[in-house]
């Protein structure tokens, strides 16, 4: 499940993310973006509720991305399926 934008600190909003129990989650993220810190609460979030996630976390990028980055997405995308 890809997301977007960020996230509310509200602790019941971020643990929410126990709905995406039987899901699948790439968090894709640039570390020069000034809402990273919401990707790591977020994959914090994910950890602490055993959710099956990858990340890209992109050093050298901020909100911007390259189409290299876009692909690796893309790739990762079209890996997954429903069971």
């Amino acid at each position: 499940a890809p997301c977007a934008g960020s996230i509310s600190r509200d602790k019941s909003l971020v643990d929410s993310v126990q709905n995406l129990k039987n899901t699948k989650v790439l968090i894709w993220h640039g570390m020069l973006d000034g809402s990273f810190k919401d990707a790591l609460l977020m994959k914090s979030a994910l950890d602490r509720n055993t959710i099956s996630i990858e990340t890209m976390f992109i050093p050298d990028r901020g909100h911007e991305f390259s189409s290299k980055d876009k692909k690796a997405v893309y790739q990762w995308l079209l890996k997954q399926s429903k069971k």
